[in-house]
């Protein structure tokens, strides 16, 4: 194996993928700028530091990695000062010691260290305040679980480029985070799935007239209040998800479908109190509406697939999974006006959170509010210089 003129090369869902076997690519391949191993998890920091000692590479995604050790991604950006693209998704090995190596990167424009549950605030520093910050359009920081308010922060003051960002199960943002990132008016995509935003974070974030695509799934402290108060202020949405938001009723439609009259994609999945009427307020946003998933609404009835059939002729995709209401036959007529579809009448999945009637297993219990540290974040950073030192 071996090739000169080599440019990429992909190695992924190889799991027994070996050190030699990229050893023996790496010193036949001196060409190579791009170069992906996903799901290669026995692969070692030394073949790592090979590849990145033997290449100029301006793309690696290494993601699923634990022996990947900060030393590696070191010797990438040591010898390969124009990378662009970087993903160390669930490499947990990354810490802020590598995100320094990271921060200093001159033409960083995405990053994704999803799953890197060592990088903290500090590390996000490092990025932020580095020579790419003000570079960076796509950042996922999915279930980096230590990350605060602090970083949100930063990133709004420092990322003036950010369009796409991905805070999933960041437990420890609240509402003020969100207030930060209302500001950002370059974001154009945000997924807040599963974290503790609230109904004043929500209001917030609609004051940032460019965001087109939000997800705030498994968000179950979002009320109707706070969707309708988004909602006035962002009249150009065009993706929203609020699958699992269990307080959610047809007035979160009701209000979305009057004021974001050019939403393209809607998904309801787990909201078991909307009703036939959230698919009647749809009819107004029929026009450009053209995904739509309501598993698990399970109030929904035969009505609500005719009322799709006759007013959002523009549907090309629909879920209606654990639909017991919606009889099979008036959900096939819906079928050949879509490219995607699917119903089933089963009962919601127990994860779900409700019965077959809507009646949720456990009460919601208001989140216990984050504290901020920042004294003690800025005594931490104190400490990492002097290490450095």
């Amino acid at each position: 194996m071996g090739c000169s003129l080599l440019q990429r090369v992909e190695f992924n869902d190889i799991p027994t993928l070996t050190d030699s076997c990229v050893l023996a690519m790496v010193s036949k391949c001196r060409s190579l700028n791009a170069v992906s191993l996903l799901d290669a998890p026995h692969l070692t920091d030394g073949v790592l530091k090979a590849v990145a000692e033997g290449c100029k590479l301006s793309r690696i995604r290494v993601e699923g990695n634990s022996h990947m050790t900060d030393a590696s991604w070191k010797a990438f950006c040591r010898n390969s000062p124009g990378l662009k693209h970087i993903s160390a998704a669930a490499c947990r090995g990354l810490t802020d010691n590598g995100m320094r190596s990271i921060g200093g990167l001159k033409n960083l424009t995405s990053l994704n260290i999803a799953d890197c549950v060592r990088v903290t605030d500090l590390g996000l520093r490092c990025l932020a305040e580095g020579p790419s910050g003000p570079r960076i359009q796509e950042l996922n920081l999915s279930n980096c679980t230590r990350i605060t308010d602090v970083s949100l922060m930063r990133i709004a003051q420092r990322c003036t480029s950010l369009s796409h960002l991905s805070l999933c199960y960041c437990d420890q943002l609240t509402d003020s985070g969100m207030e930060w990132l209302g500001s950002v008016s370059s974001l154009t995509s945000l997924d807040l799935t599963g974290t503790s935003i609230q109904d004043q974070g929500l209001t917030a974030l609609g004051s940032n007239p460019s965001l087109r695509k939000l997800n705030v799934s498994e968000c179950l402290w979002i009320t109707d209040i706070g969707i309708e108060k988004f909602c006035k202020q962002l009249r150009g949405l065009e993706h929203m998800d609020v699958s699992h938001c269990l307080p959610l009723s047809d007035q979160s439609v009701k209000a979305l479908s009057y004021h974001c009259r050019t939403i393209r994609s809607l998904r309801l999945a787990g909201c078991p109190k909307m009703t036939d009427v959230s698919v009647q307020c749809l009819m107004g946003a029929g026009q450009h509406l053209r995904e739509l998933d309501v598993s698990g609404c399970v109030h929904l009835s035969d009505r609500a697939a005719k009322l799709l059939q006759r007013g959002c002729r523009q549907l090309s995709s629909v879920t209606m999974l654990y639909c017991r209401g919606v009889s099979k036959q008036a959900a096939l007529r819906l079928r050949p006006h879509t490219q995607h579809w699917e119903h089933s009448r089963d009962d919601a999945p127990h994860w779900y959170g409700y019965n077959s009637t809507g009646q949720l297993f456990h009460p919601i219990q208001k989140p216990r509010r984050v504290e901020e540290h920042w004294e003690e974040e800025e005594e931490e950073e104190e400490k990492g210089r002097a290490g450095d030192k």
